[in-house]
């Protein structure tokens, strides 16, 4: 197991992946092959439907697109949807 460690540099958040490298090649979580020298930690195959409460929606929101990797399907300043694959939204 790798542990990739990112700061996000307005909240001085740490966040900690933990997970497998992937390799040159091969497809993540229905995105594209990474490039020469570029890695990655894995998404998980299925993460769907959680609903989260925070006082801090903004740093929670930044954070789990980093994590995931993960794109907006659909959101405002109350309820976001996420997701990190072709799946309409996982979080």
């Amino acid at each position: 197991m790798h542990e990739n460690r990112t700061t996000i540099d307005d909240t001085k958040l740490q966040v900690h992946a933990v997970g497998e490298p992937i390799l040159k090649g091969e497809r993540v979580a229905g995105r594209h092959a990474l490039a020469d020298g570029e890695q990655a930690v894995k998404s998980p195959i299925k993460f769907a439907h959680v609903v989260l409460k925070t006082t801090r929606y903004s740093e929670m929101l930044e954070w789990w697109q980093l994590v995931l990797s993960a794109s907006v399907r659909h959101g405002n300043d109350f309820i976001t949807f996420l997701s990190y694959d072709d799946e309409h939204h996982r979080l």
